[in-house]
């Protein structure tokens, strides 16, 4: 039966659309959706719907298909510095986590951080303990997802915190914290895209001003770290996540303990190998952005502008090469026969299934790119929207291109361009006051993180997923009732209300509050 829905589904993907020109674009990524929820198989799923996109983008020329899906979509996505530095870095830190884990400073560095107490209590600790450092973590959203994952999958395991209840908690905080740090590999390309929209307008304002005027008024990435900390705090749960929780977790090999947690060696390693790591991001960041800037550029400023992609290599090729000296000096005994050697390409192997997906979304979106999917979702606003209406519209326009390319940093890339000369053309006098250009910026910025969330084509939700030991499906069907609710009061008690002229601080703080005591108020949902 399955395999008849997927022929249906896989025949009307590629017929229909030649009787409907205008749904082409739509339809390789909702193919890719459907495939993934039927199979579970997200690689071929993704593969599947770029592959019917390089039909769409050469029906005159059918023989070409293949030849063009693997030069321009599969070899091309991957033939940029930067997606051959995001590959290089996973699988680097897969093994600079395997190093860790195999020496047993993860699990104590893990139990260091919690309180003590019995069961609940100690399911709660770890659950603020996870979302505390994911705050810590702010300076990249892909180092914070696979780094809090690595770290406390093995004591979730241990005290029966369900997998799917810590990749919502690591998901839900690296994204929407790189996206509201001042300094993290994040804010270069959102000041690049908010200069070109500034370009395009020929209106000359302080990208960052515009930046830390967006700030109050990303309540999507505000709005997600409040309701997550809500439901650690009040412990209650929503759609299929109870179900996760009263699962028994069968302990995993990324559980076992080669050392004793209470190890003083195995805690300097771990602790010594994370400052490394930490220190040699923001020092790298600050050190590349510094040879990119004037004399006099502030250093925030400087980390801006450093290439964060490169940087995040060599961290992580440095971080991997001290943590196996470190470990080799302090904890001898695991570094015999090759022990940590083979413990840092096991980690790295780790990272090869997560690695495909990627490759697969890559190769996605080219097509997409090349069928306009962006293009045709931003025309809709192209309509005589009002200034009141313009920040939610974009969050809703953000949102979609997000869900259906499955790339937050994309969706910034397309939309903050073309909006911020919108913004500014319904503005009387944009360079007095640019509110509405910064309510813009805030709204792409929310929508592009809250898109990503829900899509199972997102990095962040694959590498999330993987990192917490839960399917990617899983995890997207766990954590969207989470997303939406975050989303309507979004739109609800944020958007609506500025763009009727509120003050965004005003909007926030009220509208906050009530967020986090919403489970007190509504005592009936489910609690763990």
């Amino acid at each position: 039966m399955k395999f008849i829905i997927l022929s249906l589904l896989l025949a009307k993907t590629i017929f229909l659309p030649l009787w409907s020109p205008g749904l082409i674009v739509f339809w390789p990524s909702m193919l890719a959706l459907a495939l993934a929820i039927l199979t579970r198989r997200p690689a071929l799923s993704l593969a599947t719907g770029a592959l019917v996109g390089a039909v769409y983008l050469n029906l005159d020329e059918p023989a070409q298909i293949l030849s063009e899906f693997a030069a321009t979509h599969f070899l091309g996505s991957i033939a940029s510095p930067w997606s051959i530095s995001i590959l290089l870095f996973t699988l680097t830190f897969g093994g600079f986590a395997g190093i860790l884990q195999y020496g047993g400073g993860l699990t104590a560095v893990a139990k260091r951080m919690l309180s003590g107490g019995q069961n609940q209590s100690d399911q709660r600790s770890i659950e603020q303990s996870a979302f505390l450092l994911g705050l810590i973590c702010f300076f990249d959203g892909l180092v914070n997802s696979m780094l809090v994952g690595r770290l406390f999958r093995p004591l979730a395991e241990r005290y029966q915190v369900s997998k799917a209840r810590l990749a919502y908690i690591v998901d839900s905080t690296s994204s929407p914290i790189a996206c509201l740090s001042i300094a993290s590999t994040w804010i270069a390309y959102q000041l690049s895209m908010i200069q070109e929209g500034l370009t395009a307008a020929d209106l000359k304002l302080s990208p960052y001003l515009l930046y830390l005027g967006s700030w109050p008024a990303n309540f999507y990435c505000l709005f997600s770290l409040i309701l997550l900390y809500s439901t650690i705090r009040h412990g209650w749960m929503l759609g299929p996540m109870k179900h996760y929780q009263n699962v028994e977790i069968p302990p995993s090999e990324s559980a076992r303990e080669n050392a004793d947690p209470s190890a003083e060696p195995a805690m300097k390693a771990a602790i010594s190998s994370l400052a490394v790591l930490l220190l040699t991001l923001l020092g790298g960041l600050w050190l590349d952005g510094m040879l990119r800037s004037p004399q006099g550029t502030p250093w925030v400023e400087m980390i801006a502008k450093a290439d964060a992609s490169a940087v995040l290599l060599i961290v992580a090729l440095v971080a991997a090469a001290f943590t196996y000296i470190i470990h080799r000096k302090l904890l001898p005994e695991y570094a015999t026969e090759h022990g940590l050697e083979q413990a840092f390409w096991e980690g790295a192997a780790q990272m090869m299934r997560p690695l495909t997906v990627l490759l697969a979304a890559w190769a996605l979106s080219s097509t997409l790119k090349g069928l306009g999917t962006a293009a045709a979702i931003s025309s809709l606003l192209n309509t005589n929207l009002s200034p009141s209406l313009l920040p939610i519209a974009i969050f809703i326009c953000g949102s979609g291109i997000s869900f259906f390319t499955g790339t937050s940093w994309g969706t910034m890339g397309i939309l903050t361009p073309l909006v911020i000369p919108v913004a500014i053309s319904m503005s009387p006098d944009a360079a007095a006051d640019p509110s509405l250009v910064c309510f813009t910026v805030a709204a792409v910025f929310s929508g592009a993180v809250f898109g990503d969330h829900c899509s199972p084509l997102s990095d962040t939700t694959i590498v999330s997923s993987v990192a917490c030991g839960i399917d990617p499906i899983d995890h997207v069907r766990t954590q969207i009732p989470y997303a939406v609710l975050a989303a309507a009061w979004t739109s609800l008690f944020g958007f609506l209300p500025i763009g009727l002229g509120l003050n965004p601080w005003i909007a926030l703080i009220p509208s906050g509050i009530l967020l986090f005591f919403l489970p007190k108020l509504l005592p009936r949902l489910p609690r763990n």
